[in-house]
């Protein structure tokens, strides 16, 4: 990831972490979980519409093969 490895990032973020206030890590870590949960949710979205879309599509190639 753009060069990191995972063992520098925890160095480069602990080292931030050590120079914000208490507050300013409070309210990074609240935007942090709702952009989160945001992703998580338009991940489900996409999930479900992409299930219809599959669903649709195997019941058109069924009906298809029923049809022939």
């Amino acid at each position: 990831m753009l060069g990191f490895s995972t063992g520098q990032l925890v160095v480069i973020l602990g080292a931030c972490s050590l120079m914000m206030k208490r507050s300013d890590m409070i309210k990074i870590a609240r935007v942090a979980g709702r952009m989160t949960g945001r992703a998580v949710g338009r991940l489900m979205l996409f999930r479900r519409q992409m299930d219809e879309i599959l669903e649709q599509t195997a019941a058109k190639q069924a009906l298809v093969k029923l049809h022939s």
